[in-house]
């Protein structure tokens, strides 16, 4: 199956690039699908995406379509999803 992720903020400067298509085995959580994005382990992305126990991070948020994610490891994709993942600007 193939999907589209959108990386927004600060995360777009960690995965080089605004926009990603990739193909992915079916079934696939997004979970599954974000430790799949970063090339090496100690990658920028991989830091941004990533907590410690290879669990998304609480400092980004993700959304599948219109609906943010908040169990990525329950949450399916299917042909044609698409995912955005951006860090909150925070600041007063």
């Amino acid at each position: 199956m193939r999907i589209t992720i959108h990386f927004m903020g600060q995360i777009k400067h960690a995965a080089g690039v605004a926009l990603r298509e990739i193909d992915l085995a079916s079934p696939c959580s997004v979970l599954d699908c974000l430790r799949q994005l970063p090339q090496r382990a100690d990658d920028a992305l991989g830091r941004f995406l990533l907590d410690g126990s290879r669990g998304v991070s609480r400092t980004i948020l993700v959304f599948l379509g219109e609906e943010q994610v908040e169990h990525a490891e329950s949450a399916w994709l299917t042909d044609g999803d698409v995912l955005t993942v951006l860090s909150p600007i925070a600041g007063g």
